[in-house]
């Protein structure tokens, strides 16, 4: 398992003073990270560049939801760079989602913020509405997780305490488990979000299951 650098030039670099956290923002220690670093190999094409009914792709639709709740957003895991949103490489290879959590985790603890609010690229349904409640329930020092029908944790839709960065690091480096592992593992909170939010698009068939569009934005 390999160290990488950035996508989007170094954010250590980055001029941060013209985007400064609202001091009266209510979750202005939170940083909002969309997960996009999959190889869409079930799909076939880029599924962050699928449509939703509204005309936005994917990714620009997960970017909006964060933005609405938190005052700054990363985009986990691929090229991005639309001021004042980022991408940022995976620091690590062959993680999984784990990489993306971590990359959040390790770019927030630089900024001096206590947690990072994560959601995957993938979900065109999941809305603004739908994660503020993991906002409003979450405890402090442990992750906070999703959950639909039947009770299973939704670790790529959670709130990720930065202290938690080296013992997820830990966890990946020695187990090469993933994040529900790591999650059910130690103490953690769950916030039942909606079953009409749950909707998962890794192949055609999710996509044709619900409204969206398999055209490709530019």
């Amino acid at each position: 398992m390999t160290s990488r650098s950035t996508l989007s030039g170094d954010p250590a670099s980055k001029d941060f003073s013209r985007h400064e956290r609202p001091p009266d923002h209510p979750h202005r220690d939170v940083l909002g990270a969309v997960l996009a670093g999959g190889k869409s190999s079930r799909m076939g094409i880029d599924k962050a560049m699928l449509r939703t009914a509204d005309g936005k792709t994917y990714l620009d639709h997960a970017i909006s939801t964060l933005k609405a709740l938190v005052p700054l957003v990363i985009v986990a895991g691929r090229d991005y760079e639309r001021e004042p949103t980022f991408g940022l490489h995976d620091v690590v290879s062959c993680a999984g989602p784990a990489a993306g959590v971590l990359t959040a985790l390790q770019f927030a603890r630089s900024q001096g913020l206590a947690s990072v609010l994560v959601i995957p690229v993938d979900m065109p349904d999941l809305h603004s509405e739908h994660v503020r409640r993991l906002l409003v329930l979450r405890q402090a020092g442990d992750p906070t997780c999703a959950t639909f029908a039947g009770g299973r944790l939704e670790p790529l839709i959670a709130i990720y305490p930065t202290d938690a960065l080296d013992e997820l690091r830990d966890w990946v480096v020695s187990t090469r488990c993933g994040l529900s592992a790591w999650v059910a593992s130690r103490r953690h909170h769950l916030v039942k979000l909606p079953p009409s939010a749950a909707r998962n698009v890794n192949t055609q068939a999710d996509l044709d299951g619900g409204i969206g569009s398999s055209e490709l934005g530019p």
